[in-house]
């Protein structure tokens, strides 16, 4: 006969935690699940249009108050991120997302850049994001 334990861990680094713990005989298992991430789909919604150069539904992801933190550059709030990433997209070629690692408002996201002349390149880009309210609020590369 097995028995069956689910109950709240708290928080593990920072995210709310379910503990799953299966009793079987004189065996003990245990399973943990983490709370639903908050940051992912807001991440691939962004960069679904920011691939399809859909600045306006790209824009409708960014907290008007977004900072990012960028290796040359800081943008202080969404409108200035906005018009560098449309210069951005004047050469990009492609834009694919490789993977989003999230925990509740926290994610990394690595994506393919492909750019054109005069930059023209390949570029794995890691970025780490933090996401509220449903909407980018940080981000700036790894």
């Amino acid at each position: 006969m097995a028995e069956v334990l689910v109950k709240s861990c708290g928080r593990l680094f920072g995210v709310s935690t379910i503990c799953v713990l299966l009793i079987v005989g004189n065996s003990l298992m245990a399973t943990e699940r983490q709370a639903p991430s908050s940051s992912e789909p807001v991440l691939r919604g962004f960069y679904a249009a920011v691939s399809r150069k859909d600045i306006a539904t790209a824009r409708a992801y960014l907290d008007k108050d977004l900072k990012f933190y960028g290796l040359f550059e800081t943008y202080n709030n969404a409108d200035e991120y906005v018009a560098a990433l449309t210069g951005l997209l004047g050469v990009t070629a492609r834009l694919g997302v490789r993977t989003i690692v999230a925990q509740g408002e926290n994610a990394a996201v690595f994506f393919d850049l492909k750019t054109i002349a005069p930059v023209a390149g390949d570029t794995l880009v890691a970025e780490c994001t933090r996401s509220g309210e449903a909407r980018l609020s940080a981000s700036g590369p790894l």
